[in-house]
């Protein structure tokens, strides 16, 4: 499977996802492709899920019928710190993604 990160997930988080084929919406030139935008670019590009910390996916954004996925990490920290515990969550819905589904993973060790 392919995944594109969202911007406003922190850079060094892609470290901890090393084992999976993942590229920065920046490196696709999406950078500033606002949500819609960019999921449309990204399923267009073949992108099999986006992976945010941007909790208006919920919302705004109608993900099914779509061939793309959203995994949507909903912390209270947005920062690599608040990110890195839920990188085991994360793996599960990776391994095992169908199309057109938002997958929401709640911090469980963070009081809101």
């Amino acid at each position: 499977m392919k995944f594109v990160v969202d911007h406003c997930v922190p850079r060094p988080f892609l470290r901890y996802l090393e084992d999976y084929d993942i590229q920065r919406a920046g490196q696709m030139g999406w950078a500033e492709h606002s949500n819609g935008k960019l999921l449309a670019a990204a399923e267009a590009a073949g992108y099999d899920a986006l992976i945010t910390v941007d909790k208006g996916f919920a919302t705004q954004q109608k993900i099914a019928g779509r061939k793309i996925s959203v995994l949507l990490l909903d912390t209270q920290d947005t920062e690599l710190k608040g990110l890195i515990p839920m990188v085991e969550m994360l793996r599960a819905p990776m391994d095992n993604l169908a199309p057109g589904t938002l997958v929401r993973l709640v911090a469980t060790n963070q009081a809101y």
